[in-house]
């Protein structure tokens, strides 16, 4: 009767793993001998699936690297103040753009998003942005020549830094811009 528990046990376990663990293992790495655990990586049918990172040997995660079938990086999480959380995440696709997530309120949901796209060169030259995280677009900039450019009260217009914040030129003065219902204005 025991046995009979017991092979049920282990069939609950294969099915809830995603089948039978065989082909499935992980390697650890420790790259200075001192007894922690740098670097995990997991296999799956002899092709890396993803890596882990504890690059401050805090026994806490701080980088996932996640890998296609094709062995390439397709995404990237990060605890980025080394807090314990994961609070970063960026997903890579071929069409020369990334998304990227950002977890600002430290939750564990992400709050901000943003698509960005890239040239075949890997120059910048679009971004577009979901400030309240609603699954659309709320405000977009686009780069000219290396610049960044505002989409600013229905125009694209060069932004300006100055103390850390945006701003445009307008007739020679620095004008603060914020973003604001939706869109880039000038801060009045």
């Amino acid at each position: 009767m025991r046995e009979v528990l017991y092979i049920k046990i282990i069939l609950i376990l294969m099915i809830s793993l995603g089948g039978c663990a065989i082909n499935q293992f992980v390697k650890k790495v420790d790259n200075n001998a001192n007894g922690a655990y740098e670097k995990f990586i997991y296999f799956k049918n002899d092709v890396i699936i993803k890596e882990e990172y504890d690059i401050d040997e805090n026994f806490k995660i701080d980088r996932i690297v996640y890998y296609n079938k094709n062995n390439d990086v397709f995404a990237i999480e990060q605890d980025t103040d080394n807090d314990g959380l994961l609070d970063s995440r960026d997903e890579f696709f071929e069409d020369y753009r990334t998304k990227s997530f950002r977890d600002l309120n430290k939750d564990g949901f992400m709050d901000r998003s943003w698509i960005t796209y890239y040239t075949e060169f890997g120059e910048k030259q679009y971004v577009e942005y979901d400030i309240d995280n609603d699954g659309k677009i709320d405000s977009n900039f686009k780069f000219n020549k290396g610049n960044r450019e505002n989409f600013v009260n229905g125009a694209w217009i060069s932004d300006v830094m100055k103390e850390n914040k945006h701003g445009i030129l307008i007739e020679g003065q620095w004008q603060e811009i914020i973003f604001k219902e939706g869109e880039w204005s000038i801060q009045l």
